[in-house]
């Protein structure tokens, strides 16, 4: 089974939602990716409803690029350092 098949937890969701947007006020950013109104989000979290299978795989693809983008801009300051070197 692929973790795109699980659904996530409410700590699951405060793991990656903070890990995206950081520890404060991160349930409004990812609900906008997921295209939803964060008091969705705020029920997962809070445990009012579990949250839906589908999300797991726009959430991975969101770490994913958020991953590249990261990645991206530390060998971006990488070369840049090394052109200050030379």
């Amino acid at each position: 089974m692929y973790l795109e098949d699980e659904r996530l937890t409410p700590k699951g969701l405060e793991i990656v939602g903070q890990a995206l947007f950081g520890k404060e006020r991160w349930k409004s950013p990812l609900a906008s990716i997921l295209g939803l109104q964060s008091s969705r989000i705020r029920d997962v979290v809070r445990g009012a409803r579990p949250s839906p299978v589908g999300w797991t795989d726009e959430i991975l693809k969101a770490l994913e690029e958020q991953s590249q983008r990261c990645l991206a801009a530390k060998e971006a300051i990488e070369r840049e350092m090394k052109k200050e070197r030379e």
